[in-house]
């Protein structure tokens, strides 16, 4: 099922250019990852509201804890064919 299509006053159908030096947009991309937002929202919310609260984002699991993840899968896979289990 697609998602219900956005009213004319809801889509975002406008384009708005800027031109920055080399320092801005080092400094705009620099304040968009503090906020980890992307660069279209970072600047519209900084349009429409004024500033930008930045939220502290959780750390990403280490690669090393998606993998012990996985085999914690694998081994739950494996004992419930062991006992029986039927597949969906």
């Amino acid at each position: 099922m697609p998602r219900p299509r956005k009213s004319d006053t809801d889509q975002r159908a406008h384009r708005f250019t800027v031109r920055l030096s080399a320092a801005e947009q080092e400094a705009f991309q620099a304040r968009v990852d503090e906020v980890a937002l992307s660069p279209s929202d970072y600047a519209r919310r900084m349009l429409t509201r004024g500033r930008v609260e930045v939220v502290q984002a959780r750390p990403a699991l280490s690669v090393r804890a998606i993998m012990e993840l996985n085999r914690i899968g694998v081994n739950l896979n494996q004992l419930t064919r062991a006992a029986g289990c039927p597949r969906d």
